[in-house]
């Protein structure tokens, strides 16, 4: 994993389900300081680009049922 920190490699993620936002929006009365960075799922790669230093682009896709096919599209058309 070390050869990759701060490389330009690109993260292209689909997420369709919000599970985890759903797990902490059961109790009402708690008032999450990061819950809308923390569980956004456009987010989603920015997160794990950012924890990986990744430099290259980042895109989460939400396209449904294709989105996992979409996300490796795309990546496959930016090598």
């Amino acid at each position: 994993m070390e050869s990759v920190i701060g490389s330009k490699t690109s993260v292209f993620i689909g997420n369709f389900t919000r599970e985890y936002e759903i797990f902490y929006a059961r109790d009402p009365e708690q008032h999450y300081k990061y819950l809308a960075t923390g569980t956004g799922a456009a987010m989603f790669s920015n997160r794990f680009s950012w924890f990986y230093d990744f430099t290259g682009p980042s895109l989460t896709i939400d396209t449904a049922c294709s989105s996992s096919l979409n996300a490796l599209h795309l990546g496959y058309l930016t090598t």
